[in-house]
């Protein structure tokens, strides 16, 4: 009687994603996996708004965070000058975020009429035009807002900054990790016959367990 060996592979499965987009909560971690890669983009900030005194910009409230690890959320903008973009660190891949697009600044109110705001960082950024409100960011792209353009009075804002994109690989992951989606930032409050600037970007969290 002949014998023959078998060799036996193990059992393949396709990785399980999650794709987190918004609020906070608690990740939990699917059975067997044996690491996660996880992608965290940080929210971006508004853009400043145009006209005679403007109302100030606030950056994002919080940062996108998973467990120990945190991408950072960007920087408002002041005035015609663009925000900074986040700063990233502690992950496999780090990215930091764009700065905002700085706009003409005269240094006086009225010398730039009729020019562009500065655009939001990011791919996902803000667009400006001139004499109009400054184009809010991309959906959870993490881009910042785009400064409103000027029109017959003041000088146009500069865009906000992105946040930063960190992706980390996680071994012999725990049973849960609690997550928050950093949001985006209002853009700045018109000033007077201005124009308001565009919100920043929500970032998100993608979460890849693999078996």
């Amino acid at each position: 009687m002949t014998k023959y060996s078998v060799s036996v592979l193990p059992v393949q499965r396709d990785p399980v994603l999650t794709y987190l987009s918004s609020g906070s909560g608690s990740y939990t971690t699917p059975e067997g996996a044996r690491y996660l890669r996880v992608t965290l983009q940080g929210p971006g900030a508004g853009g400043a708004g145009s006209g005679t005194s403007p109302g100030a910009v606030s950056a994002p409230a919080s940062d996108s965070t998973f467990g120990v690890y945190t991408a950072v959320r960007g920087q408002a903008s002041s005035g015609s000058t663009g925000g900074a973009g986040g700063t990233a660190s502690g992950g496999l891949i780090n990215t930091n975020g764009q700065k905002g697009q700085g706009a003409p600044d005269s240094g006086g109110t009225g010398s730039y009429q009729y020019h562009l705001g500065g655009a939001g960082g990011g791919a996902g950024g803000g667009r400006s035009r001139v004499n109009a409100v400054g184009d809010s960011a991309v959906p959870n792209s993490g881009g910042g807002g785009a400064g409103a353009g000027s029109g017959s009075v003041g000088d146009p804002g500069g865009g906000g900054g992105e946040g930063a994109c960190i992706v980390v690989l996680i071994d012999n992951p725990a049973a849960s990790y609690a997550y928050t989606v950093g949001a985006g930032s209002a853009g700045g409050t018109a000033g007077t016959s201005g124009y308001a600037g565009g919100a920043g970007a929500a970032g998100y969290i993608l979460v890849e367990a693999f078996f």
